[in-house]
């Protein structure tokens, strides 16, 4: 049975898939939107027509919400994403396609170790590997993605990864969030329209890089790139509380 997956602001409120939803307790809790969760550095809301920045019809920024001013773009004609009017329960979403996708400068510090990630996004293919968003710099342990590699998604740390941790299927639409707590292990946790699912990685290795952030591919090399659609990424420099998590509908961790 499907129900209804609403982000901050209900701007894409609607039924998508099942079991999800990244914000659904925030009135209770007092919250109305992320920023009002300590620790906040990227907000990207593409069902907020304000922050699309387009030239020639295609987008050439996505602004941060996040008060930070961590805003993504791109300067390639050629490589600039489409906007899908009314591709999420009647609400825009950025269409990126195998060249398109948005740089920005880093928001985590150099080797962070707890971090959390929370999108909305879909991948037109189970072909390959495919970047809904990362950070990263040189060097193994130094990228931070939640990537798709063919039918599961998961945690990309350029040689030290958890790919295969949540299922997926070509244009489905999911509702993630991912967590990396600097465990020794048991350190990667992805929150998913279908449950949680929890891997490990070498906390030890993994030390983020700050070259930079993208939506839709890899930083360091271009490729991976998404192929989907992306309605909102939200990012925190630390694990939330379990009381903050509900707001995004997900319970307690396992």
């Amino acid at each position: 049975m499907k129900q209804q997956t609403r982000i901050w602001t209900g701007r894409v409120a609607g039924t998508v898939c099942a079991a999800a939803v990244l914000f659904s307790a925030g009135a209770a809790c007092g919250m109305t939107a992320p920023t009002q969760a300590a620790g906040c550095v990227l907000w990207l809301d593409a069902a907020d027509a304000a922050t699309i920045v387009l030239t020639d019809g295609r987008v050439s920024q996505w602004l941060d919400k996040s008060g930070g001013a961590k805003h993504v773009s791109q300067g390639a004609a050629d490589s600039r994403p489409g906007v899908a009017a009314a591709s999420l329960n009647g609400r825009s979403t950025l269409a990126l396609d195998f060249n398109d996708y948005l740089s920005g400068s880093a928001v985590l510090a150099q080797g962070d170790d707890t971090f959390s990630c929370f999108a909305v996004w879909q991948r037109n293919t189970t072909d390959g590997a495919g970047v809904v968003f990362e950070q990263a710099g040189p060097g193994i342990g130094a990228r931070a993605s939640l990537l798709t590699a063919g039918t599961a998604y998961g945690f990309n740390g350029e040689n030290n990864d958890a790919h295969w941790l949540a299922p997926y299927g070509a244009n489905q639409w999911k509702v993630s969030g991912l967590e990396f707590d600097g465990r020794a292990n048991r350190n990667i946790y992805i929150y998913d329209n279908a449950g949680v699912f929890i891997g490990s990685i070498n906390s030890d290795t993994e030390q983020v890089g700050i070259d930079g952030t993208r939506v839709g591919a890899k930083v360091m090399t271009n490729g991976e790139n998404l192929n989907g659609n992306v309605a909102e990424i939200i990012v925190y420099d630390r694990i939330l509380s379990d009381t903050e998590r509900r707001v995004f509908g997900w319970k307690g961790r396992a």
